[in-house]
């Protein structure tokens, strides 16, 4: 007698799998609408009420996973004309007296601000700034993003001497919930610092890039890399090749290497901050900082070489 095993035909499975997978990607996939709909609800979070009248950042910049920022790239010239004037919209209905409309009612009372005859809400900013970045180093997971909200209009009055402060609060919006924190910063007139200076020689020619503030990102940059020091240079130099800081605590200068073919200072390989992981087979991020000396040089996938020197720390 013979035995007869059936099977499911192996291309069934795989559509059921493919299917699957196509509807995980889907519902991790954040939504233009979403976004404005974020940045609303961040206005209204920080909303700041000083007697009669309630100011709202002016300043935003969102921050999205690579892969959400390269889908929505471009899209996102109509995305910040939304949000822009979603948020202009908003004002006006507080204005005028009205509760804000759609996904947004109710919000002024949940928030508990109370209500004063003749309260004017006006814009802390001579106009709304909306900026989209992406999450370069993935910090965040796809269809999650995170808000950066700025109150600073101390910041743009001529009248206000020895500069002033901006409000910045951060939300992070993910599947879990919303997180936030606050945090002054200062605009002062005083003298910008140079921490150090790199001299080098890509495709331009010979520079000099001064460090005026604890932290830079070195690399090619363009699309979703932000580089504060952008090097035109072959393909073999990773778009965000590393990160040089400040250490205020220690006062040492610290680097990480996040490229794919590596970094070395005075002919030490820095260790690197992106590895695959063996179990997911997915890329991973460490947060790996190696001291670096000063002066010291540094050379980028064993082809371009950034001479770091200058100033000594104080």
């Amino acid at each position: 007698m013979r035995l007869v095993v059936c099977e499911r035909p192996s291309n069934i499975i795989y559509i059921l799998q493919e299917l699957h997978r196509r509807n995980r990607i889907m519902e991790e996939r954040i939504k233009a609408k979403e976004i404005v709909i974020k940045v609303l609800d961040c206005m209204h979070n920080n909303l700041e009420e000083v007697y009669k009248a309630t100011y709202a950042p002016a300043r935003y910049i969102v921050h999205l996973h690579p892969d959400d920022y390269d889908r929505l790239e471009g899209l996102f010239s109509k995305i910040k004309e939304g949000i822009a004037q979603a948020l202009q919209d908003e004002l006006d209905a507080l204005n005028r007296g009205a509760q804000p409309k759609g996904l947004l009612t109710g919000k002024l009372a949940r928030l508990g601000l109370r209500q004063i005859d003749e309260m004017t809400y006006e814009r802390a900013g001579p106009q709304w700034n909306i900026e989209i970045q992406a999450d370069a180093q993935e910090e965040i997971f796809p269809g999650s993003l995170i808000i950066e909200s700025f109150n600073d209009l101390d910041s743009q009055s001529d009248n206000v001497s020895g500069g002033g402060r901006t409000i910045r609060v951060v939300e992070r919006h993910t599947a879990s919930g919303t997180s936030r924190s606050r945090e002054v910063i200062r605009n002062d007139s005083a003298p910008q610092r140079i921490y150090a200076r790199i001299s080098y020689r890509d495709e331009n020619g010979l520079a000099v890039y001064e460090m005026t503030k604890p932290l830079i990102k070195i690399g090619r940059g363009k699309r979703a890399y932000a580089t504060d020091l952008t090097l035109n240079a072959s393909e073999d130099i990773s778009r965000e090749h590393l990160h040089i800081r400040y250490n205020e605590t220690s006062r040492q200068f610290e680097i990480k290497d996040l490229s794919t073919l590596g970094t070395k200072v005075n002919n030490v390989s820095v260790r690197k901050s992106v590895g695959i992981d063996k179990a997911t087979n997915e890329k991973k991020y460490m947060d790996l900082w190696d001291p670096l000396p000063f002066p010291a040089q540094i050379v980028l996938a064993d082809l371009l070489v950034l001479e770091f020197a200058g100033v000594t720390p104080t």
